[in-house]
């Protein structure tokens, strides 16, 4: 379930303008940072990821039960890493791959190829280092381990989206025209 809900619901973060079309002007005209936009975005993606993770914890523990209390830590933090990780890369590849999606349009509406070789990337990553944290506990005999590499990866993750959001902000600036004709065509 975790794979599902880190795997598919967070890829439509990788182009997150995807539907603005002309509405992408009126983020430069606001009087409101591109920080704040992004963090706009990413609050309503975080929303939703925490509502299916709730609804997901809640069957599985209804089914087989809730996990030992250092699975169940180290299982949160990784979620917290591996999400807000993966956002600060996906506001970089939304600003700088967008592509515009129609609404309603099913046939020919494809995420910018950049932008999908970055996400399964990313994924392959976030994995790989997943995959090591939990061999490293499983290898020390440590159960507590993985709980706490996954809080420092959680703490340096938070530390890294907040540090990105200006020069995101920048660099939205920056490629302002090409976000608009890129979305507005």
């Amino acid at each position: 379930m975790m794979a599902y809900l880190v795997l598919i619901l967070i890829a439509p973060s990788y182009n997150s303008f995807a539907y603005e079309g002309r509405g992408i002007q009126t983020y430069f005209t606001a009087p409101a940072r591109f920080r704040e936009i992004l963090i706009a975005k990413n609050l309503v993606t975080v929303a939703i990821l925490l509502c299916e993770i709730v609804l997901c914890v809640a069957l599985v523990g209804w089914r087989v039960g809730l996990p030992t209390t250092p699975v169940l830590f180290a299982t949160l933090a990784a979620i917290v890493f591996s999400i807000v990780g993966q956002l600060t890369i996906a506001n970089w590849a939304s600003l700088s791959y967008p592509r515009k999606i129609e609404f309603g349009k099913m046939q020919g509406q494809r995420n910018s190829g950049m932008s999908v070789l970055i996400l399964l990337g990313m994924q392959i990553l976030f994995g790989g280092v997943s995959g090591l944290v939990l061999v490293s506990g499983r290898w020390s005999g440590n159960p507590w381990l993985p709980a706490e590499a996954f809080a420092v990866l959680a703490a340096a993750a938070l530390g890294g989206y907040f540090s990105s959001l200006d020069s995101f902000t920048q660099l939205a600036e920056k490629k302002k025209e090409i976000l608009i004709d890129a979305l507005c065509r």
